[in-house]
């Protein structure tokens, strides 16, 4: 079960300043929404969805790769959270949801293979959840687009876990900065995003120091938006509907038998 809430670690490399929540209640709601769509006697393999900020649906894309590669024996089941640009709060009740997702499966699952898939957010949010080895254990595989540089916890790309079996693998586009590390404070950077998108003018303040911090990361974050705005035929670099056939076609690969992972961390949990 999802508790009330309360201060929790960070989810970043640092503590990264200000204070870790998670809403109870939002968490229970994701949770309970996904646990609905799951009937626990199917032993069909089963792909469970973190979308990223602003987004609370299932991609058509990621949908429609999954029937393709299970030949519609597997499902597709979303857990929604609040997905806000307040990271402190939004993070950490994404990964209290799967946790309870998780532990119910655990009770339930048997046999069935379950998979992940997460893309920014949530994929940050997976990537956080599955350091704890039992919530690993539920889960085959998973993988995380477009995976937040500011993230605690990094997988292998999937350059890399094509050389051998890896449970949980990173898909992140060239061009796209996100999965970019940043070199300015944490809190700067989460704190520009959480007040600019707000409409807070402190966040202006916060914005500056990023860019003293980091200019060249700033730059390039800066071409990539005035492309997508003057170019309008250039791809976003953090759209994944274009990956979601290699992220599917990971997820179909034959089930890991050990499901050590493999991951760097500052911190060894949530």
């Amino acid at each position: 079960m999802v508790g009330s809430g309360g201060d929790v670690m960070s989810l970043c490399r640092t503590a990264a300043g200000g204070r870790w929540t998670i809403d109870g209640a939002a968490a229970r709601r994701g949770a309970d929404a996904a646990l609905s769509l799951i009937d626990p006697s199917d032993s069909a393999p089963l792909v469970v969805y973190v979308p990223g900020t602003s987004t609370h649906a299932v991609p058509d894309s990621l949908q429609d790769e999954v029937a393709r590669g299970f030949g519609g024996d597997a499902s597709v089941v979303m857990v929604d959270y609040p997905a806000t640009w307040d990271f402190r709060s939004s993070a950490p009740t994404g990964a209290a949801a799967l946790r309870t997702v998780l532990d119910s499966l655990a009770d339930s699952a048997g046999a069935r293979r379950v998979m992940l898939v997460g893309e920014s957010q949530g994929a940050w949010i997976i990537g956080e959840v599955l350091t704890d080895p039992a919530r690993a254990g539920v889960v085959d595989r998973a993988v995380l687009l477009g995976h937040p540089g500011i993230a605690r916890t990094h997988y292998p790309s999937i350059d890399q876990a094509r050389a051998g079996a890896a449970q949980i693998v990173e898909i992140n586009n060239a061009r796209d900065t996100v999965p970019r590390v940043v070199n300015a404070p944490d809190e700067a950077v989460l704190d520009t995003l959480a007040r600019l998108t707000s409409g807070q003018l402190s966040g202006v303040r916060s914005a500056l120091r990023v860019v003293r911090s980091d200019p060249r990361y700033c730059v390039r974050a800066g071409v990539n938006a005035l492309s997508g705005a003057v170019l309008r035929g250039r791809p976003d670099p953090h759209v994944y509907d274009g990956r979601m056939r290699e992220a599917v076609d990971l997820l179909r690969s034959d089930p890991i038998v050990d499901r050590r992972i493999t991951h760097s961390s500052a911190n060894a949990e949530i």
